[in-house]
Parts: C-alpha cells; structure tokens; sequence
C-alpha cells in the first residue's frame, strides 16, 4: 500500500509537441492537406481514383464483416445480467451495429472520425425519438451512433494543460456552427502521436504518386484528343491583336482563342468561319488542323502503373495486383493478404479500446451501474481459418507423436473453426465426448501389421 504521506509531483511540466493553435492543428506540413482542404483532398482520392477505391472498399468489408461480441465481466448472474443488457442497448439502437462499423471505417480516409452519440431514456413504444425503445424499464439507452462529417470540421476543443481532446466546433451545411462537447463524442483515430485529434489518414504516403498519377491521366486524356483531333491553328488579321484594338474586336479575337483551345472530336463537332477575303483573294480568318507525328516517347501506362504499385504499396495492399500479370505465387497472395489483415486488425483494437474506454463506462454512469460489472466489447476473428490448414497441422503433430486430448473444449473449438454447431451436452465420466474420442482414435491409430493366416 502507499504511504499516504508519500510526496508526488503530479503536475505536468511537458507537453506533446503538437503544433496547434486555437483549435486549428497544424501538424500537416502541407498546406493543402490540412484541416477541410485536406478532407476535400482525401474524398477525391477515394471517390475517383479505382485503386484508392479499391483498397478502402477491401478494408471496409473487412471490418464490416467483424462479428462483434460483449464479453461479461464474470460467470455469476448479475455479469450475465450486464451482458445481455449491452446486447439489447446495441439492437435497440436505431441504426444497425453494421452502418456503425462503416461509419467507424471513414476514419481510414481521413485520419479519424468524430461519432456522437445520441442517448435515450427507453420509455417503450412512445412514438419520440428521445423514449422510443423496445423495453419500457426507463433505463438509459443508445439511440444512435452517428458520424459527424470530416468535412464540416471547423476546430478542435483541446484542453490548455495538456493537450488532450475536449470537443469540436462543427459547421453543419445549413445553420450555424454547433459545439459538440468530448462528453458526446467518440473519437476514433488511426495513430494518436501527439495526441493529434486528427489522427493521421492511412491514404497520407499515397498523396504524393496520386498527384503525380492524376496529372500524367489528365495530360494522357489530352494528348489522345489532341492527336485525334489535330492541334488547332487559327489565322486572323493582326489588327485584333493591337492593344489599341477597340471592344468589339477584342471580343472578336477572345472568341477565336476559345475556340482553337475547345475544339475536340465528337457528335457536336464543325467550325464556322467567315468567307470574307482581302484584296489578294486570302481568307481574312482561317482554320486548320495541324496532324500528330503519331507517337510519343513515353509509355504512359507503364508510368501510371507504377505510381498504381506505389499507392497499394504504401498501405500494404499490393496484393490486389497479384494475378493480373503473370506472376506471383499463390504463397506470396496468402502472405500479403496475412500481412494485410495483421495491420487491420490492429485497427479494430483501436476501436474496440474507444468503445470500451469511453462508449460503455458512460452508459454505465449515466444507469448507476456497479462497475466491476460492466462487460467489454470485443471484435471477432478478421479472417475465416482455413480448415485444411488446421487438419494438417493435427495430423502434423499426431504423426509426430503428440498427445491430443480430444475434450468437450477441444471439440468445440474444432467445430467452431469449420463453421459447425457445438457437440450435445452428453459427456462420459471424464468429461470427454465419447464420439469424438472414437474419432480420434480410429483416425490416428497407426495401421496394423498383417497377420499370418
């Protein structure tokens, strides 16, 4: 026990490093990264560029498809009584667990992603929103998790001594700037180094060859109209182009500039011009289509695959190149997809600590809960275990001489990875499934010598 009488120095002297100032965090050395210009930069990576779209479409179903489960505190009635309380605040909800997963997984685009929650007291079918419940015991539920968009943050409420997050100011796109208190908030955040509110989006190290990607697309998309279409000349007396040049012939000649940088191939195309020649019979204005060489020096696919490599890369997602060349083994996909749900995974520990930390010991607050008995939320397996895998790996270990002890635990774990239901409850003396123990047994028994007749 300590002294009570023990002196502590409980101030704090140092601080994060986080650069911000009012609110306004600015730890982005790029300036267009930052605060909503870097959320608009993200939602355009992740809505026009395929692979961008691809990788977040895969991390999103792989998080969605996570059974969650609340784990109780212990064995006795009053633990059994907790969990099953968490499990009907959580259906009782108006949005399903699922569209709150998803909402969760926005914080992969841009760094975090601010959940409010929306309490309620369920009062049975009352018809308001605030009581609406499928239980009438008064108690306080959840009527919502909802996610307050990345893209309406103004700033942050950050607490003077340490740094440490206290709310947000939001402007919604109608009506005025609402301040949201930490007490409502759930704050989900891919890394919290310096205890940055912002987090750190997973698309950051992609920025850069998506730039480069997105520029050489564009200037790609050009030249292939341009060689089409020829490059534009357009001839037209000098006479425009003095400075001294009077209204109506400056707009004469803005008219021309438009349309020499307009003119592309398609169902609308044709070019009116004026018949009108000089004294020596040329066309005062005149039009032409220069042609292409027809080649260029670069290959430009070979160029936007690579900046394609170097974004999956950067998120450890180049396993959706696998298979679209001839390469690549099915060792080296299993591997890479392994790699890439460890990483995952480590994300879904993020969110189960938010949950747990701040979601449920507010609920049990706000009811007058006993704490000791408050559950915990956990998320299930990322990944299906692969059965033949398992069934080599037992047989693996009884040729090489293991005990296995065949018990209802056993068992059941074997039944729970090949998606089957759990054995009946008759049991022999010690315990064990007689059924399964005869399984065990005719299987890895070794062959019998042949006998003399």
């Amino acid at each position: 026990m300590a002294n009570p009488k023990t002196r502590v120095d409980m101030s704090i002297l140092g601080s994060t490093g986080l650069r911000q100032t009012g609110g306004y965090v600015y730890e982005e050395p790029l300036r267009v990264l930052r605060g909503q210009n870097g959320a608009r930069v993200y939602r355009e990576m992740s809505d026009n560029d395929p692979i961008v779209g691809a990788v977040l479409f895969a991390i999103q179903m792989l998080v969605r498809q996570v059974e969650w489960k609340v784990q109780a505190a212990d064995d006795t009635p009053e633990g059994e009584a907790a969990q099953k309380f968490v499990e009907e605040v959580l259906a009782d909800a108006s949005t399903p667990w699922s569209a709150v997963v998803s909402e969760i997984a926005s914080m992969f685009t841009y760094g975090f992603a601010p959940m409010e929650i929306i309490w309620k007291r369920r009062g049975g079918e009352s018809g308001d929103p605030k009581t609406q419940s499928k239980f009438t015991d008064n108690k306080i539920g959840i009527r919502a998790i909802s996610l307050r968009a990345q893209t309406s943050l103004v700033n942050w409420l950050l607490d003077p001594e340490d740094g440490s997050f206290q709310g947000m100011v939001q402007q919604p796109p109608t009506g005025a700037m609402v301040t949201i208190p930490g007490e409502k908030l759930l704050l989900f955040r891919t890394s919290a180094e310096r205890a940055n509110p912002e987090g750190r989006s997973i698309l950051r190290n992609a920025y850069r060859p998506w730039c480069f990607k997105k520029r050489i697309e564009e200037i790609e998309g050009i030249g292939v109209e341009r060689d089409l279409a020829g490059l534009p000349i357009a001839y037209i007396p000098s006479q425009y182009f003095d400075p001294s040049a009077d209204a109506q012939e400056r707009q004469t000649l803005a008219a021309w500039q438009s349309l020499v940088t307009k003119v592309r191939r398609d169902q609308q195309e044709g070019i009116l011009i004026p018949s009108d020649r000089d004294a020596s019979g040329n066309l005062l204005f005149d039009f032409k289509l220069l042609s292409t060489g027809g080649s260029r020096t670069f290959d430009t696919t070979r160029v936007i695959e690579r900046y394609d490599r170097a974004i999956a890369t950067s998120v450890l997602a180049d396993f959706i190149f696998l298979g679209q060349q001839a390469v690549g083994s099915f060792a080296l996909s299993s591997d890479k997809t392994a790699l890439f749900a460890t990483a995952i995974g480590g994300f879904l520990r993020t969110i189960q600590d938010v949950l747990n930390r701040d979601l449920l010991p507010r609920l049990w607050r706000y009811n007058g809960f006993d704490a000791a008995q408050m559950p915990t939320m956990v998320p299930g397996d990322l990944e299906k275990q692969n059965i033949a895998e398992i069934a080599q790996f037992v047989q693996t270990l009884a040729q090489s001489g293991a005990t296995l002890f065949p018990d209802r635990d056993l068992e059941n774990h074997l039944r729970k990875v090949a998606g089957l239901p759990p054995a009946p409850e008759e049991e022999t003396g010690d315990g064990s499934d007689p059924t399964m123990q005869q399984g065990f047994d005719d299987y890895f028994e070794p062959e019998s010598e042949p006998q003399d007749l």
